[in-house]
């Protein structure tokens, strides 16, 4: 049309200006030149444009010149055919254009299908420029009429501009590039997006970060997670959700709606042995199945809860959400730095959104990926959450939904409203908000792979009658571990239960928090309430919770009680809840949760039917653990339904103790999921409030004044050192046996030849007969075997000559040594002991001074620094203990712990 119209003009235009018809015309041809000088005006005006250049001012004022000349009219033929063929050439250079330009589209849309995707990026990055983007620091001017747009074709973000394209309206686009979730700015420099390009071969496609040995136990040239980031395009437009592949590679799922990475139902059984002598710098080897899982050897996570599951990896934790042969970690930061520096923040944490999956930042800023948390870790994760707080919810729904949720918030000593208004108490906001922040920095910080919950108590905590595999702490891990593995992390439950045999109890294993469990642990949990009985435990808890809080993650500290809710609001428990409530501290009591369900235990009492009796199968709720309703053998089906095995509970209670930890925790997550969000979406960096190195430092003046235990021991700066030789451990040793040759060692040149010793508990040690019998011939069997054994350090004459220690930094000076095996066997083995002689520093210590302390297994040797006498001197800046056995000495001495504080 456009040509057709073109060549009528011109036709017209020679028409009018034929010399038979010039004088005839006149009048009107002067209005035509007119009319052609105008269009002339804005052809030059247009054409100087496109160069750079403004229209020229001179031949205008020369042609209007001619047209006042005397002679025009008898040159009008001659001054109007130059005049009309530059008018038509000039629309003939214009059709060209048109014409070539209809061509180089066609030219640039074929070229756009051979590019490789870094040019394919850059070539989005100069349609994005020409299209009018803004940079960051111009995002506040645009937010009223923005559209993020996915490379993928999917606008991630809207604002009140409903065109793409860029108008009179203000409306625009920033595009995101999908492959690593980063707005493209719009300021970044010509030449060096000329580099990137000429360069972009030599980028790497994946990112690799290899694991710490230290950690996992795996060896580390096999472990390395490769986090493939060259699928810039997402076909469909979703997240790439991180999935853990048969290789063991960290790849993109299609689906959003599909989380993936968590491992089918596994073959064969395998349990982590620790090392013979207690070490753990040691590390453990896994035995693993050599059959490789498939891509289709997956279940989604909705299902992970109610999938029968056959072994379990305990110190290593291999959880049902992970591959056998690989860990996920959370993915390299390859986004750019936020410019804004991050605001004040309160803690709010009373929005808790769970379909934020397509939130995104409206402003434009460059906050879609930062750190190691990105957008796409934050939504599968709260996917994730979500799912498995719904299952929970439906899973105990026997009496309606709301019953569910009070079967697990209500049956702590204060209950948690993670919904309640900012009137709360202060109390209950304090413990919520304690819990959330715990979260919200082990999601945050980029270098946390793990998350820990670790476990000290009783034969309770450890699982005995059941199958190690049983215990809450390793349903809990199979539970709660896809949640985590959707952050790009893993879950890690460390279960240091102990049977009474060796005759600890909470007295003095409280002082060893940092080497049963982790000293990075993130929840302690703490379980000997059955050994409680015997007088109030007010002190040593209240230790234990300021001890945590020196601690470098200052966790929480939640006790499981199997009983009931105690009556008397006004006990001294529920003072010391409230008192610590800022500090997270509570106490799950299982069977007031369990009857907060709605189930009527006492009419069924009434009726001949006590649930709580041992051997009971079927807790009113359900008659089997979820992983034991595909199971075919009927003996172990049924063992799986008991709900107390005696005073140790059964798989089905341990699953609900299991279920109402993890749903608080996942609770939790949400709400620290929803600060995190608001962060990225409102261009603050979530690292500058959230990460591990913004966490306040914790003095011991920043807790308040104790309310039971002796502030000589509880109002310090340091946890206390530990060096237990019983099984199981998972943190960090305080005192050490030092070395006899060692330069520094006091005594040097002596015998020092004392030997470690363990009990070697068979492989059904502490598992109910019933459970022998099922897996007597199965391969799996190691999943029942307990971790827990009783050791020492011991001497047997006086040829073991004797042992030095080396004593870590001290901050009060109390030094105490624990003996192997019973509840009172410190008073004959030491105290009455004349066959040992103990030196400090190289000075005797007088036995007169000694006491039992804080148990009867115990002894306290000093109960804080010498300030007189040799005893006094550090002469190397070291202290150290050292016993030695005497001519005579006719019994064993077997030190289980030193302790020193």
């Amino acid at each position: 049309v456009f040509l057709c119209y073109s060549a009528g003009l011109i036709l017209f235009f020679i028409y009018t200006h034929h010399p038979s018809r010039l004088h005839s015309i006149m009048p009107q041809a002067s209005e035509l030149e007119e009319f052609g000088l105008e269009v002339e005006h804005e052809s030059e005006a247009f054409l100087g444009a496109s160069h750079g250049t403004g229209p020229s001012r001179s031949r205008p004022a020369s042609t209007q010149a001619d047209a006042t000349s005397p002679s025009f009219a008898n040159n009008s033929t001659r001054a109007l055919r130059p005049a009309i063929l530059k008018w038509a050439t000039l629309i003939v250079i214009l059709v060209l254009i048109v014409f070539f330009n209809l061509g180089q589209e066609e030219e640039e849309t074929a070229e756009m299908d051979i590019m490789i995707p870094e040019d394919l990026e850059l070539k989005k990055y100069k349609v994005f420029k020409e299209a009018g983007g803004k940079s960051n620091s111009d995002a506040a001017d645009i937010a009223g009429g923005m559209q993020v747009v996915d490379l993928g074709g999917d606008v991630i973000g809207d604002g009140d501009a409903q065109s793409t394209t860029n108008g009179d309206e203000g409306g625009g686009q920033i595009v995101k590039n999908d492959s690593n979730n980063t707005l493209l700015s719009a300021d970044i420099d010509e030449d060096e997006l000329s580099d990137e390009k000429n360069n972009s071969n030599e980028m790497p496609e994946t990112v690799q970060r290899p694991l710490d040995d230290d950690d996992d136990g795996y060896d580390g040239d096999d472990d390395d997670v490769n986090v493939d980031d060259s699928d810039s395009d997402n076909d469909d437009g979703n997240e790439d959700i991180g999935q853990i592949s048969a290789e063991g590679d960290l790849s993109s799922a299609k689906d959003a709606d599909q989380i993936e990475g968590v491992h089918d139902e596994v073959d064969g059984g395998e349990e982590s042995q620790l090392p013979a002598d207690g070490n753990n710098d040691e590390e453990t080897v896994n035995t693993i199945n050599d059959t490789t899982p498939s891509s289709e050897n997956k279940i989604n996570v909705s299902d992970s809860i109610e999938a029968p599951f056959q072994n379990v990896e305990e110190s290593n934790a291999i959880s049902e959400g992970s591959e056998i042969n690989s860990v996920p970690t959370k993915t390299e930061n390859t986004s750019n730095n936020f410019d804004a520096e991050h605001s004040d923040q309160t803690n709010d944490s009373d929005k808790m959104s769970t379909e934020g999956e397509n939130n995104a930042p409206s402003d434009g800023s460059n906050n879609a990926n930062v750190g190691a948390f990105t957008l796409e870790r934050l939504h599968a994760t709260r996917r994730a959450a979500t799912e498995l707080i719904s299952k929970l919810e439906q899973y105990y729904a026997k009496y309606g939904i709301e019953r569910a949720k009070e079967m697990m918030l209500n049956g702590w000593l204060e209950p948690w409203d993670f919904d309640g208004s900012d009137a709360d108490s202060a109390t209950k906001r304090g413990r919520i908000n304690k819990l959330v922040d715990t979260m919200a920095r082990a999601l945050v910080t980029d270098d946390q792979e793990e998350f820990i919950i670790g476990t000290i108590g009783s034969s309770v905590a450890a699982g005995h009658d059941n199958c190690h595999y049983d215990s809450y702490e390793s349903q809990m891990q199979r539970t709660f571990a896809p949640v985590w593995e959707a952050a790009g992390m893993k879950l890690t439950c460390q279960n240091a239960g102990e049977g009474g045999g060796c005759g600890d109890d909470y007295k003095n294993q409280i002082f060893c928090i940092k080497q049963n469990v982790s000293p990075e642990v993130d929840i302690a949990h703490y379980s000997w309430t059955y050994f409680e009985a015997g007088g109030p435990a007010w002190v040593e808890r209240e230790s234990l919770i300021r001890w945590s809080q020196m601690l470098p993650k200052q966790p929480l500290v939640h006790v499981f009680n199997t009983g009931e809710l105690p009556g008397n609001r006004n006990s001294d428990e529920y003072k010391l809840t409230e008192y610590y409530a800022k500090y997270g501290y509570n106490a799950l009591y299982m069977q007031s949760g369990m009857q907060f369900g709605g189930h009527d235990y006492a009419a069924e009492k009434r009726n001949g039917v006590d649930r709580f009796s041992w051997g009971h199968v079927g807790d009113g709720y359900h008659d089997v653990v979820r992983y034991g309703e595909k199971e075919e053998n009927e003996l172990r089906k049924e063992s799986l339904g008991v709900v107390m095995r005696n005073w140790h509970p059964g798989p089905l209670a341990f699953q609900f103790t299991a279920d109402a930890f993890t749903y608080v925790y996942t609770k939790a997550i949400l709400k620290a999921l929803d600060l995190i969000e608001d962060d990225l979406n409102n261009g603050r960096d979530p690292r500058e409030m959230w990460s591990a190195s913004k966490r306040a430092i914790m003095l011991k003046r920043s807790l308040p004044e104790p309310k039971y235990c002796d502030p000589e021991y509880c109002v310090v700066d340091e946890a206390p050192g530990c060096i237990n030789y019983e099984k199981p451990i998972f943190g960090q040793w305080g005192p050490r046996v030092e070395d006899p040759n060692d330069d520094l060692n006091p005594h040097k040149g002596e015998l020092q030849n004392w030997e470690v010793w363990r009990e070697e508990n068979d492989m059904w040690h502490m598992v109910t007969r019933e459970d022998q019998a099922v897996f007597q011939n199965r391969d799996d069997k190691e999943i029942c075997k307990h971790l827990d054994a009783c050791g020492g350090i011991s001497a047997t004459s006086n040829e073991n000559g004797m042992v030095v220690f080396r004593l870590p930094k001290m901050e009060v000076g109390l030094v105490v040594a624990c003996g192997c095996c019973g509840k009172e066997v410190a008073q004959e083995m030491f105290l009455d002991n004349d066959n040992i002689e103990v030196r400090y520093n190289g000075a005797i210590l007088n036995k007169s001074t000694w006491d039992l302390y804080p148990n009867k297994k115990c002894v306290r040797l000093l109960k804080r620094f010498p300030t007189e006498g040799d005893a006094a001197k550090t002469p190397t800046g070291h202290a150290y203990l050292s016993i030695k056995a005497l001519d005579g000495l006719s019994k064993p001495v077997r030190i289980s712990h030193l302790i020193t504080l």
